[in-house]
């Protein structure tokens, strides 16, 4: 087959699925073969036919991958949004906000793989670093409305 027939097969992806895709493979390698093992090209290799340039075009580097994964395990912007709009105390907003990220079902269901990672020093640092810089200004906000 040409290259010109083979790309009327190849599937078309958002940004948004491009990313979410290599995202979901860099934690799967990860997951499997550890973070130092897994190279781009480990990652590239499993995307369905799409490209380094694919990689590099959404994220600078394996680190930032691994920031992306970590920042997947965090409450959305969307979802803390709809918290500091909600009409309920601090208190009730900060709980709810740190069940959510414990029990977030769409996050579970979509990067459960990565929930071993956790046990890796380098990832379980960069978690909790990504959920002091993300959630502590919230949860900052959501005691003084407590006051």
């Amino acid at each position: 087959m040409n290259v010109f027939a083979r790309r009327n097969y190849e599937k078309k992806y958002t940004a948004e699925e491009v990313k979410e895709l290599i995202l979901q493979q860099a934690a799967l390698l990860f997951a499997k073969k550890g973070y130092e093992k897994t190279s781009i090209s480990d990652i590239v290799a499993n995307l369905d036919g799409l490209t380094r340039g694919a990689v590099y075009h959404h994220f600078d580097s394996k680190f930032d991958i691994l920031i992306g994964i970590a920042n997947k395990l965090i409450p959305s912007d969307e979802r803390i949004q709809e918290l500091i709009n909600k009409n309920i105390s601090g208190l009730e907003k900060i709980q709810q906000l740190l069940l959510e990220g414990m029990f977030n079902e769409v996050a579970i269901k979509e990067m459960s793989h990565s929930l071993v990672l956790l046990k890796e020093p380098l990832f379980s640092a960069i978690y909790n670093q990504q959920i002091c810089l993300k959630l502590g200004p919230v949860i900052e906000t959501f005691i003084f409305e407590g006051n």
